[in-house]
């Protein structure tokens, strides 16, 4: 398995990916990517796992500076969903074995461009082999207004 760096000319097999994965969404699509370094200048990073010209993974995010022009890494900005999409039926030691990868890269990854994390929205229904990777925090509050005229 060889870590890769989604360019323009696989953008195709990137997309089809997404599209027939059961959580794909639209802020995984390679056409977000464009938008939001378009419109807000973050600089995007694709990146996938392959192996024998399958994609069994992909992980995108973006890197931009905080309010104290700090180098912050966000997978997806703008959205609940994000972080790692594995192929769907790859068994957990491949699971496992792509997440040591991704590692490897992101650990060089954020020395090479001085991040401190990689902050990842949704992720939180994992199984524990995977989750176990992960620190959750909660970082945003929210609130729901319950507008149900029945209670």
């Amino acid at each position: 398995m060889e870590i890769k760096l989604l360019q323009k000319q696989d953008e195709k097999k990137w997309d089809e990916f997404i599209n027939t994965h059961s959580q794909g969404r639209f802020v995984h699509l390679s056409f977000y990517k464009d938008i939001l370094e378009k419109t807000y200048q973050y600089g995007g990073h694709f990146i996938y796992i392959e192996e024998g010209g399958e994609i069994f993974a992909i992980s995108p995010f973006f890197e931009f500076k905080d309010i104290f022009f700090r180098n912050k890494f966000i997978s997806q900005p703008f959205s609940e969903y994000g972080g790692i999409l594995f192929k769907e039926g790859i068994s957990e030691e491949e699971k496992l074995k792509i997440i040591k990868i991704l590692k490897e890269y992101l650990v060089q990854f954020l020395n090479k461009h001085r991040g401190f994390y990689l902050e990842i929205h949704g992720q939180l229904d994992q199984p524990d082999f995977v989750s176990h990777h992960f620190i959750k925090k909660p970082l945003y509050k929210v609130a729901f207004l319950n507008l149900n005229s029945y209670q």
